[in-house]
């Protein structure tokens, strides 16, 4: 244990010498543990773990203080990683014209080509699932190697955005099906990438209060935003090849971005107070090689899982595969035809970021009742498809929902609550984990794993439904 001049069971008790004394002076942040208790200094502090918004630590010296995340330096940088995790996924989804009108032109009315984000879905979270998966259960209960995994990913995901960025610069009009294939090989790649980053950094977040992974969460939303803006300018302002390339040097700029904060965060007392990089005692470190609770965290957290699960099915089935391409019923409407689904896409990732803000404040549903307001949800997936989705290309099946207002007033309701939830059903599965540090991580970690499943049964899922549309 680091030398200390006060006893531990009396932290009023003077120094023993002098030179203790100059040695703890140096040491003033050092930060270590012992049990449950954590140490800065000579002062005490006992962790409080019930996800108190203001106080999590509480610094005993001379009277009680509060150590917070000072400037907010951890919980901002929460948000910039839930950015960074979503963002390949948003910008391949927000690629439409640069791939399907503009790449894959020549290939006329090729499968591949009118379908290309939900292929372009399945490619990204397919592998994403999987090494999510993999990452779950060759995950330690120590966290040192957790770092080592999100550097790696971030690294390399930056490099295959490089190789997109050459091919936005090579002509691929003599190979476009070649190139379609390569794409969905380096969309794959991307994702196998996102799939380890984002399981290990959801095992890390979910050992903070809750409303720092509320803060991921709300990140993961506004990036669609992010993307979506980029889309509307390049598409407004510049040819297809350089919005291209645009978006995808934006892509690698984010990444380090990312990459950079996230080996910033020793840096902040509160973060190196939190978290528990590597063990201290000999127990500890045994402990270490022992796998993570996985079944205990499973019966305590399956009832929420199933939540996050359900509600990532509902809300990729939707966007952006179907949303995108509702068309105007009425030419009058103020929003023109051509501006139609840029305007769906900024709108969806406003008011998702939007709800994603109410759920601080507004925390509601409880997690008792928020399984009932997912299955709800599931009613929006027909309404959306008998609205004027596809009008030339949807079988017998006919427009019912033909009024452009009905369909923004849903939408936006939609959309607020959909972000509403988001976030929460994520930090519902941590909260039923209870207080013990490892069992958060694993529902962290768990929660991850739902919610690229979730993903995955959501491009499937548009996939039958256009089947659907078509040959009923």
């Amino acid at each position: 244990m680091p030398p200390t001049d006060y006893e531990e069971s009396d932290i009023d008790a003077k120094p023993t010498t002098n030179k203790k004394r100059d040695r703890n002076k140096r040491r003033k942040y050092d930060v270590y543990y012992d049990n449950s208790t954590m140490k800065i200094g000579p002062s005490e502090i006992r962790e409080n773990d019930d996800d108190d918004e203001t106080t999590s630590l509480l610094l005993v010296q001379n009277g009680t203080k509060t150590i917070d995340d000072k400037y907010n330096y951890v919980f901002i940088i929460a948000l910039i990683e839930g950015i960074g995790l979503l963002l390949p996924w948003n910008l391949f989804m927000c690629s439409k014209a640069y791939f399907i009108d503009y790449k894959l032109l020549p290939a006329g009315n090729a499968d591949y080509r009118i379908n290309f984000l939900s292929y372009a879905g399945l490619a990204s979270q397919i592998p994403n699932a999987i090494l999510n998966f993999l990452n779950l259960f060759t995950e330690k209960t120590g966290n040192a190697n957790a770092n080592g995994r999100i550097t790696a990913s971030i690294l390399i995901m930056s490099g295959l955005f490089g190789v997109t960025v050459a091919f936005a610069i090579i002509d691929t009009t003599d190979f476009e099906e070649t190139f379609f294939f390569i794409t969905l090989v380096i969309i794959a790649l991307i994702n196998m990438c996102t799939g380890v980053w984002g399981n290990c950094y959801f095992g890390i977040i979910a050992q903070f209060p809750s409303r720092f992974l509320n803060a991921t969460m709300t990140g993961q939303i506004s990036s669609g935003l992010i993307t979506s803006i980029l889309m509307v300018v390049t598409k407004t302002g510049a040819p297809p090849r350089t919005a291209g390339i645009f978006f995808f040097i934006s892509a690698i700029l984010v990444c380090l971005l990312c990459f950079i904060f996230y080996l910033s965060l020793p840096c902040s007392l509160y973060f190196r107070s939190m978290y528990k990089p590597k063990s201290n005692t000999t127990e500890e470190r045994l402990s270490t090689y022992e796998g993570l609770p996985y079944m205990k965290t499973f019966k305590k957290t399956w009832y929420n899982l199933f939540d996050v699960w359900l509600l990532r099915v509902v809300s990729l089935a939707l966007y952006p595969a179907i949303l995108v391409e509702i068309e105007q019923c009425d030419p009058n409407f103020f929003i023109p035809s051509h501006l139609y689904s840029d305007v769906i896409y900024i709108m969806f990732s406003i008011c998702n970021i939007t709800g994603g803000l109410m759920s601080f404040p507004f925390p509601k549903p409880s997690a008792k009742y928020m399984g009932l307001t997912v299955w709800l949800r599931l009613l929006a997936i027909p309404f959306f498809l008998l609205c004027n989705y596809r009008p030339g290309n949807r079988g017998n099946v006919p427009v019912v929902f033909f009024n452009d207002w009905l369909f923004w007033f849903v939408l936006i309701v939609y959309t607020v609550a959909n972000g509403h939830a988001a976030g929460l059903t994520m930090v519902y599965a941590k909260q039923a984990a209870g207080e013990d540090k490892m069992m958060q991580k694993t529902a962290g970690m768990m929660a991850a794993f739902a919610q690229s499943i979730g993903f995955v049964f959501a491009h499937m899922t548009t996939l039958i439904c256009n089947y659907l549309l078509v040959n009923l």
